[in-house]
């Protein structure tokens, strides 16, 4: 997680870090019936799967998981009016 905010942070423009975590007040223990972080933890774990997993597996199976990963990063121009404007050259 902290490399994926690092990233966000240096890149020029819009970025954006979802973070799984787990809650053993309210999912873990209305969910699973468990207010065990650990067990919480092991739950997503088991459940977890890499985008480059995730395009292997059948749509049936990857709906029932959390898929992890660099999903989208684009490099486009930045806006003139944008306070990381860099004029072209520099």
């Amino acid at each position: 997680a902290i490399n994926a905010i690092k990233k966000a942070l240096q890149h020029k423009g819009f970025g954006m870090v979802e973070i799984v975590s787990q809650c053993p007040i309210n999912f873990g223990r209305r969910a699973l019936g468990t207010g065990d972080p650990l067990k919480n933890i092991q739950w997503i774990e088991e459940r977890s799967v890499t985008v480059e997993k995730a395009g292997k597996l059948p749509e049936e199976e990857l709906s029932r998981r959390f898929v992890l990963g660099n999903f989208i990063e684009k490099h486009k121009p930045v806006f003139k009016g944008s306070s990381v404007y860099e004029p072209e050259g520099g």
